[in-house]
C-alpha cells in the first residue's frame, strides 16, 4: 500500500485514535464540568438574589449585591489588597521557582536532589506546611529564639498575622506548581543555544535574559497562572497565618457563610473571584500566544 491509499489509511487510523481518546476522557470531562459548573451556577444565581435573613435568600432578583461589591469601599479595599497579595505571591514564586527549575533541567547531580525535594514537599498537605510555618514564626519559634539569643530583640518579633508571613508560606505551598511546569519548558530548550550565545561573548546573565527566559516564557506564564488560580482560592494558609487580619477573599467568603450567614454576599464574592481569575488567565494566555507568534 503506497501513495494516496497509505496516506488515507493513516488519516483514518488517526481519526479513530482521536475518537477513542475522546471516549476515554469523556467521563473525566463530564465529572469536572459538573463539579465546577453546578456549584458556580448555584452561586451565580445566589449572587442576584436578595438577602432574606440569616442563611436565607429572598425571592426575586436584584443587583444590590453586585452594586455593594463595587461601591462599598471596604469590599473594594478587600479585593484590591487581596489580589495584590496574589500577584506578589505569583511574582516571588516565579523568582524562586525558575532558578530551581533551571538547575533541575541542566544539572544531573543537584537537579535530581532538588527535584526529589520539590516532589516530596508536594506530598505534604497545605495544612501540614502551614502548621510548620506557624511553629517557625511563632513567639517561641526558632526565629524568635535566635533573635533573643543574639540580643537583637528582647521580646521577639510579631511575625504572625502579617502579610509577609502569608506570602512566605504561600510561596512554599505553591512552589512545586511553578517548578514542575517550568522544568519541562527549560528542558525543551537545546543546550546548544546557550553554548552558542556564550561562545559569541554573551555573559551568563545575558544568556538567561536573552535566550533562556524568552524561550521558556510560555512555561513561566503557565506556572504563574496555575499558582495564581490555586493561591487566589486558598483558604487554610491565609486563615491560619493571617488570623483574620490579612485581607483575603476566601476568608471573607467563609466568614460570610459561617459567621454572618449572608449567603448572597458570599455568593457574589465567590463569582467575582472566579470571573477575575478567569479573565486574567484568558488575557495572559492570549498575550503569550501573540508574543510567541511574533517571536517566530
Amino acid at each position: 500500500m503506497t501513495g494516496p491509499t497509505a496516506a488515507g489509511g493513516g488519516q483514518e487510523l488517526e481519526t479513530r485514535s482521536r475518537r477513542r481518546s475522546w471516549w476515554l476522557i469523556a467521563p473525566v470531562l463530564v465529572f469536572n464540568l459538573a463539579a465546577f459548573a453546578l456549584p458556580l451556577t448555584v452561586f451565580g444565581l445566589g449572587s442576584v438574589r436578595p438577602y432574606g435573613g440569616p442563611a436565607e435568600f429572598d425571592s426575586g432578583l436584584t443587583t444590590q449585591n453586585w452594586e455593594a461589591l463595587i461601591t462599598d469601599p471596604q469590599l473594594r479595599t478587600l479585593f484590591v489588597e487581596s489580589l495584590a497579595l496574589v500577584v506578589a505571591i505569583v511574582i516571588f514564586t516565579a523568582a524562586v521557582g525558575f532558578p530551581i527549575s533551571y538547575v533541575i533541567a541542566r544539572s544531573a547531580r543537584w537537579g535530581t536532589v532538588l527535584l526529589f525535594g520539590v516532589i516530596a514537599s508536594s506530598f505534604l498537605s497545605a495544612v501540614v506546611q502551614t502548621l510548620g510555618w506557624l511553629m517557625l514564626l511563632g513567639g517561641e519559634g526558632p526565629i524568635n529564639v535566635a533573635l533573643r539569643g543574639a540580643g537583637l530583640s528582647a521580646d521577639g518579633l510579631d511575625l504572625l498575622q502579617t502579610r509577609a508571613a502569608v506570602i512566605a508560606a504561600m510561596i512554599h505551598v505553591e512552589l512545586h506548581y511553578m517548578v514542575l511546569v517550568c522544568t519541562p519548558a527549560i528542558m525543551s530548550i537545546p543546550r546548544e543555544l546557550e553554548d552558542a550565545a556564550a561562545g559569541l561573548g554573551a555573559s551568563w546573565s545575558k544568556v538567561m535574559r536573552r535566550v533562556v527566559v524568552p524561550l521558556s516564557w510560555p512555561g513561566i506564564v503557565a506556572g504563574s497562572l496555575l499558582v495564581m488560580a490555586t493561591a487566589a482560592g486558598s483558604f487554610t494558609t491565609p486563615a491560619i497565618l493571617g488570623g483574620g487580619l490579612v485581607p483575603w477573599i476566601p476568608v471573607y467568603i467563609y466568614n460570610q457563610m459561617q459567621t454572618a450567614l449572608n449567603y448572597p454576599a458570599a455568593a457574589t464574592a465567590s463569582v467575582a473571584l472566579v470571573l477575575i481569575i478567569g479573565l486574567a488567565s484568558v488575557a495572559a494566555t492570549l498575550a503569550t500566544r501573540r508574543l510567541v507568534a511574533r517571536s517566530r
